[in-house]
């Protein structure tokens, strides 16, 4: 009984005391902003996994003129509206040139220099770029608790992406971003789209552990 008691222990430590819930939007293919941009993508992809807070976006083989992007800037959040326009989110800027990703506070300004009015919340550097794929996946904790939202969406997701191509930024000696330009780009505007809301249920190990404790406390109470 000693070494029953022992066991369920040992393996109660490993039992979580809340499961992780992601949540995650995909789509495609389709094309950027108006047809005469000449802009399409084969996927867009994005993940969020509320216990570990990474967020993760990803978009695959996205191309202007026959040119895969180099840069975008993206705001999300949770719906029903479009994120365009809205203050107290964050702005993600991604120089894929640069290998570098900045957050910053989006103060709602509908153009690219919005974070010339925000403060710089986080940076990063290796972005995600593996064959037709260009993205990112980081811990956001730090840049959605400075803006006062708990993350970046849930059951839903508002959308607001503009792919760059030709894309340049200058940064500070603190990191910061002195300047961001591009030659061209184009976007991807949507308002409230359902996610795939996943909860991992307990393995059969965690499950026989809660029993096992469950019936060794009874035994003990008899």
């Amino acid at each position: 009984m000693k070494l029953l008691k022992v066991l369920a222990l040992a393996a109660m430590a490993y039992v979580p005391t809340s499961f992780a819930t992601v949540y995650e939007f995909n789509t495609g293919p389709g094309t950027f902003g108006r047809t005469s941009h000449n802009a399409t993508y084969d996927s867009i992809f994005t993940r969020y996994d509320d216990s570990s807070n990474v967020l993760t976006w990803e978009v695959d083989n996205a191309v202007k003129d026959g040119n895969l992007l180099d840069g975008f800037w993206v705001v999300l959040n949770d719906g029903p509206d479009n994120p365009k326009g809205t203050d107290g989110l964050a702005i993600f800027y991604a120089d894929f040139t640069a290998d570098s990703l900045w957050v910053y506070s989006y103060t709602g300004a509908n153009n690219a220099l919005s974070y010339t009015e925000g403060p710089l919340l986080d940076s990063f550097s290796g972005l995600t770029s593996t064959g037709t794929t260009r993205g990112f996946s980081v811990n956001v904790a730090n840049a959605y608790s400075q803006v006062g939202t708990s993350q970046p969406f849930s059951a839903q997701v508002g959308i607001w992406f503009h792919p760059t191509w030709g894309t340049t930024s200058v940064t500070n000696r603190d990191g910061s971003l002195d300047s961001w330009g591009f030659q061209s780009q184009s976007w991807y505007d949507r308002a409230g789209q359902n996610t795939v809301v996943t909860v991992p249920e307990p393995t059969p190990f965690i499950l026989l552990a809660i029993g096992l404790f469950a019936f060794l406390s009874r035994k003990q109470k008899a």
